[in-house]
């Protein structure tokens, strides 16, 4: 089953962080926000066709030594606590200027507005109208640790959380700008702070990527009230004073309805001394969440075991009252309430990607798809691409695909390496492997390292991408059984899950099969959408065409799939133990000389795992962001002398 998450989650953490009390006096609301008008996107420029590119060259470096260094704990860059109110947490950690730069973002406290209507303050308490006696303190951090000393914070909370006018009030006042605020460190324990002002107009920041002595980041500006379209703007410097900008504009999708939300945000980025591409994701969804009565919602949360989508609405699972099964009620869209031209986007089916590319001062040009998210990386013949496979080009806006040492490689993490590059790859049902490759993507050499087995064949890896330096957790043993027989509206589908992928679908009332396909996934390139070109998964579940005409026979839901999985493996979620995974730092200075550090072993109370890595060619950074107090845990490790 597909969970639902609430989107309001994470605006109720902001709501918590920033939350004040109010006092009389009279004060004009503002208009809210409103989504920009539905627009043609601008105009695509053709991707390149995917094929079955042929085997790479490859060689292969076995069993290459690994050291492993001990720890040695280092001062976290911006020194002050988590719960000091000038904290700042680090954001990313990228080397630079033969050293690490450690960069974060400054957010100034959230004035307050000089008075508010009395209509606003009347919704509070009279006990909290009386702590601001002469109207409201300058910042909203300021209120909060008033109503925090009178313990009426929790008062507070409620009537924001009651009265969304209220909170539309208390944040009325502009919000200041955003700061980046960097310093830097040659050895990782001594830090100075580093001067880093962008250029004005830059957003809100979401990516940094270095190449060489270039560092790029991007930002993104919401639309207005005016219905602007979303501004991404690219914006690189090599001294950390002089910038070079870009910008381009994401419209919504043509036909958005009303009730849907627009999201446009870069998940990657890359550039050099003449050209830059980002990557952006345009996210056109809603929540089904809003559409359930308060009643319905309160059953889940308070005792249920989950809400799903379903093909044509939502199901809704409760505990029964003694605490022995489950009661299902299914809800169609109507019956709900939703739009017909909605319901699409509550299955989530209007995601696209957009890869804006340039050169600086040029005219940025795109192209428009919905192929899997990939990582961009600069290199000193321009740019790859790697994702489900791997593209090179030598300009950030032609792209041609690249053969890979096996099909259906899908690539977790990539970092330069000098003019190389160092690339982590797993397979649906296989090894994970390293990878060198050359600058176009046409040389690849396969890495072999010895004590790699403590991680067992298979494990996730994720990094910066601005050094060849990353984090490896292995991944849990392979579900059981290998074969899911799941029976629905009528028909049986038998699914096989192995190197060779396979399903069958049979009509249960003659016995017939009706649609089967089969795949070797070890020489076949699956494309970007599934292996099969008549079964497709998307977030409510497997729907099955004919394959003569191409309409559609049995569409079955991941609740159903689910629940067959558990069945196969004889119980539910509960009785299997929690894979506790084991993470290990791998890192690099020449592709031949690697570190392999255990992370967990002899450190067991370390009270959360590092997400920050980094190496400047001699030792390795390990941090953490350090947003709570007594979690900001950094590390350095020796890779060369």
């Amino acid at each position: 089953m597909r969970s639902i998450r609430r989107s309001r989650a994470a605006l109720g953490v902001l709501t918590a962080a920033f939350l004040v009390a109010a006092s009389g006096c009279g004060a004009d609301r503002p208009d809210r926000l409103t989504s920009p008008p539905a627009t043609d996107a601008t105009e695509a420029i053709s991707s390149p066709e995917a094929t079955t590119p042929s085997t790479a060259a490859t060689d292969t470096l076995e069993s290459l030594p690994a050291v492993q260094p001990a720890a040695v704990a280092v001062n976290a860059p911006f020194g002050a606590p988590a719960d000091d109110a000038d904290f700042v947490p680090v954001q990313w950690l990228v080397p630079w200027d033969d050293g690490f730069l450690a960069v974060g973002v400054g957010y100034p406290p959230q004035p307050l507005p000089d008075q508010l209507p009395p209509e606003i303050a009347d919704l509070f308490p009279p006990e909290v109208t009386a702590l601001f006696p002469d109207g409201l303190p300058p910042t909203q951090q300021e209120a909060v640790e008033i109503l925090e000393e009178a313990d009426l914070l929790d008062e507070v909370m409620d009537v924001v959380n009651e009265y969304p006018e209220a909170m539309d009030a208390l944040q009325s006042a502009p919000r200041p700008a955003a700061s980046l605020v960097a310093t830097w460190s040659a050895d990782g324990e001594t830090w100075t702070p580093v001067e880093m002002t962008p250029p004005d107009g830059l957003g809100d920041l979401s990516q940094l990527a270095v190449f060489g002595d270039r560092l790029t980041i991007t930002g993104t500006s919401l639309p207005s009230e005016d219905f602007v379209p979303w501004t991404v703007t690219v914006a690189s410097t090599t001294d950390l004073e002089t910038w070079t900008t870009e910008s381009f504009e994401i419209r919504p999708p043509e036909g958005v309805p009303d009730d849907v939300q627009v999201w446009a945000s870069p998940i990657s980025v890359a550039a050099n001394d003449e050209n830059w591409a980002v990557r952006t994701i345009v996210d056109a969804s809603v929540d089904p969440y809003e559409y359930l009565s308060e009643e319905l919602q309160e059953r889940a949360m308070t005792g249920g075991s989950g809400i799903g989508i379903e093909p044509d609405g939502v199901m809704v699972e409760f505990d029964v009252e003694n605490g022995e099964g489950t009661e299902v009620e299914r809800f169609t869209w109507a019956e709900l309430g939703v739009p017909d031209d909605v319901v699409p986007y509550l299955q989530g089916a209007r995601s696209r990607v957009e890869l804006w590319s340039g050169t600086w001062g040029g005219e940025p040009s795109v192209s428009v798809g919905d192929e899997p998210f990939g990582q961009l990386l600069a290199t000193s013949a321009g740019f790859l691409d790697f994702g489900d496979g791997v593209a090179f080009s030598p300009d950030g806006t032609t792209w041609t695909q690249v053969s890979t040492p096996q099909p259906n490689l899908w690539f977790q993490a990539v970092a330069p390496l000098g003019d190389d590059v160092v690339a982590i790859a797993g397979t649906p049902y296989g090894e994970s492997s390293i990878h060198v490759v050359d600058a176009t993507g046409t040389n690849w050499t396969d890495v072999e390292l010895a004590g790699l087995a403590d991680l067992d064949e298979t494990f996730s890896a994720w990094n910066s991408t601005s050094s060849p330096a990353f984090f490896l957790a292995n991944d849990p043993p392979t579900p059981d059984p290998q074969t899911v027989i799941v029976e629905h509206d009528g028909f049986e589908l038998t699914r096989m899950y192995d190197d060779v992928v396979s399903y069958e679908l049979v009509d249960l009332s003659t016995g017939d099969v009706v649609a089967e396909e089969s795949v070797d996934l070890r020489t076949t390139q699956a494309p970007s959408d599934g292996p099969f070109e008549n079964l497709t998964e998307n977030m409510v579940g497997v729907t099955i065409t004919d394959p003569v005409t191409g309409a559609t026979i049995v569409q079955i839901p991941h609740s159903a799939m689910g629940a067959a999985w558990d069945e196969a493996r004889g119980g539910d979620d509960e009785t299997f133990e929690y894979h506790e995974p084991d993470l290990w730092l791998l890192a690099t200075a020449d592709g031949e000389t690697w570190l392999l550090h255990d992370l967990d072993d002899g450190d067991p109370d370390e009270p959360n795992p590092p997400q920050l890595v980094a190496t400047d060619g001699r030792i390795v950074l390990v941090g953490t962001y350090g947003w709570e107090p007594g979690t900001g845990i950094w590390q350095r490790f020796t890779l060369t002398e």
